[in-house]
């Protein structure tokens, strides 16, 4: 796993909680940091940060999702 220098959504650390979001949208519920960017990169997607709380929220992003997001901005 790469290192971050900064970590997102005000986490501390990697085993900080978060809740992900999957790639269609579902929750997949809470997990580590480190266990987010680990299914993140095992599908080939973007950890992007939604929301800062008790547990940031995250969700993984594609290419055809980026894709999709940018044809809806002005």
């Amino acid at each position: 796993m790469d290192r971050i220098s900064t970590l997102p959504g005000g986490c501390k650390n990697l085993s900080d909680t978060v809740r992900l979001i999957g790639l269609d949208g579902q929750q997949l519920g809470f997990m580590t940091l480190a266990e987010a960017q680990t299914l993140a990169t095992q599908q080939h997607a973007d950890l992007v940060h939604l929301a800062t709380g008790r547990e940031p929220i995250f969700r993984l992003v594609d290419e055809a999702t980026r894709s999709r997001l940018r044809s809806r901005q002005p």
